[in-house]
């Protein structure tokens, strides 16, 4: 299973849910170094508008068929974003996007985000998630006009209920999902070492 976040902030959500204790390990993140704030805020910003990218990432992290990518992206109508809700699709990959209806629907036609005109996550996904984030990516809080964004917190519950759903469905009385330990926690290094001697050769970024 692939978890990308094409965007400055989306990505933080696939890292919540990478490598953590309770989290699936046949989890593979798929993060654009070009698209981290860290690397220049707003060269993330040009670079998830930019076409022609996401078939890299895809080809990279060995996307193909009878795969499961699961994408998340607030707004979901840059080009990079689409584009690999396509690619993975045209690869023979279930794709289960993750984007707010009614961002998608605020930006207007000729904004520079907006990628193949109404095209969006929602309608480039077999499976959709609306995250219900408001336009603009904030919410006031209280009389003063402060605003918080609600993005991350919500692309990371979402992302994690998703693969805790996961877990119980791929568990039984016979058999258990494969989940990360705390490396905190008794035992915990031994439990992911067996994990990592597992999947390092298929997770590329363990």
């Amino acid at each position: 299973m692939h978890v990308a976040g094409p965007g400055g902030h989306s990505h933080l959500a696939v890292l919540d849910v990478f490598y953590r204790p309770g989290m699936l390990a046949a989890v593979s993140p798929i993060v654009d170094q070009d698209t981290l704030l860290t690397q220049g805020a707003a060269r993330s910003t040009t670079n998830e508008r930019t076409p022609g990218r996401a078939a890299r990432l895809l080809d990279e992290h060995g996307v193909g068929d009878g795969d499961i990518v699961l994408i998340v992206n607030a707004f979901g109508v840059n080009a990079t974003v689409i584009e690999m809700g396509l690619g993975a699709r045209q690869r023979g990959a279930l794709v289960v996007g993750y984007s707010s209806l009614q961002c998608e629907a605020a930006i207007p036609d000729g904004h520079p985000s907006r990628f193949l005109g109404d095209t969006a996550l929602s309608n480039v996904s077999d499976i959709h998630v609306d995250t219900r984030v408001p336009p603009g990516d904030v919410s006031s809080i209280g009389d003063a006009g402060l605003t918080v964004p609600l993005a991350t917190a919500a692309n990371s519950f979402a992302l994690a209920w998703t693969l805790l759903d996961a877990t119980s469905l791929l568990t039984s009385d016979i058999s258990s999902a494969e989940s990360w330990a705390s490396s905190n926690a008794p035992g915990g290094d031994r439990v992911n070492r067996d994990l990592l001697d597992r999947y390092e050769a298929r997770v590329r970024a363990l």
